[in-house]
């Protein structure tokens, strides 16, 4: 599976391919950092301090067998 975005954002590129059990997919989300209290704060990603995480909130297309709900 093919992903886009930033190449800054390789690790999660990977991530993404990895944990998705489809040939192709379009996702809706967005790349956040978390601070302690789990609430995303867009310093800490601009300047790239943290570990990025991408939050999907949307599936917008898929093709390939079924994603559990787990």
């Amino acid at each position: 599976m093919e992903t886009s975005s930033s190449p800054s954002f390789a690790v999660l590129n990977e991530a993404i391919e990895s944990e998705l059990k489809v040939r192709s997919a379009v996702l809706d989300g967005e790349i956040v950092c978390l601070d302690a209290g789990g609430k995303p704060q867009f310093r800490d990603l601009l300047f790239h301090r943290g570990d990025p995480r991408f939050v999907a909130f949307d599936l917008l297309w898929c093709e390939g067998p079924a994603i559990p709900a787990n």
